[in-house]
């Protein structure tokens, strides 16, 4: 269960809110927005509800790293990782999109949370806020299509190299080998989100490492060379 807590910043103060849906918005937006989210505070395998007190919304992620799964009947898989400045939401669940997706905590964090109901009234006058929440809920709808795409169009190895390009460059941390991609993910939903199995993708993994594209430090991964991996990519 997700609590909601009063929150005493400000979002124009927000850290994530450059590269969030709120970044273009007026300061008035900014205000009404603050006057109608709340806090909400998750905790490492924790999943986020999409609805509080009967009321459907958003999350706006403020710290933290979750990951987003398509359920069905028999089966979950998940289809994006979020961090800071993300935005999801209840209208992955409703019919216009046929999605039905699940947040799943990676690691303690936070969030903000808004009744849909408010963001569409807000939409309704704010253009940037209505372009923002657009750009950010489209990219992940995206992904479920892309997946599919490079399930008949790559190779393993070109897949699996665009997903470590791609956490390369959501969730890189400069490191003493190069960039070091900091989010705790099972290697089982890794190989699962490059549409291969866990002995293909540790296989992919270890010519990586061959050619000094990546290191294994236990858990940890690093690129140690972009320019090496597009190119092993590209192949």
């Amino acid at each position: 269960m997700n609590h909601l807590y009063p929150l005493l910043d400000k979002c124009r103060n927000c850290k994530s809110r450059c590269h969030s849906a709120f970044q273009n918005i007026k300061d008035d937006t900014l205000e009404e927005i603050d006057r109608l989210r709340s806090l909400v505070k998750f905790k490492t395998k924790n999943n986020l509800i999409f609805v509080h007190d009967d009321q459907p919304g958003y999350y706006c992620i403020r710290s933290g790293q979750l990951s987003l799964s398509i359920k069905s009947e028999n089966s979950s898989k998940t289809v994006a990782f979020c961090g800071p400045s993300d935005f999801i939401g209840f209208s992955f669940s409703n019919n216009y999109f046929n999605l039905n997706l699940e947040a799943h905590a990676l690691t303690d964090g936070e969030a903000c949370f808004i009744p849909s109901t408010a963001i569409q009234n807000l939409k309704n006058y704010s253009t940037h806020l209505t372009n923002g929440i657009i750009n950010k809920l489209n990219g992940f709808i995206q992904l479920q299509y892309s997946r599919i795409f490079s399930l008949e169009k790559l190779k393993a190895k070109n897949r699996v190299g665009s997903l470590l390009l791609t956490l390369c460059n959501k969730f890189g941390k400069s490191s003493s080998y190069g960039i070091l991609i900091d989010i705790k993910i099972d290697r089982i939903v890794l190989a699962q989100m490059a549409c291969t199995v866990p002995e293909t993708f540790a296989r992919i993994l270890s010519e990586l490492e061959n050619e000094n594209i990546i290191k294994r430090e236990g858990r940890k991964l690093h690129i140690l060379n972009q320019s090496k991996l597009q190119k092993f990519i590209a192949q």
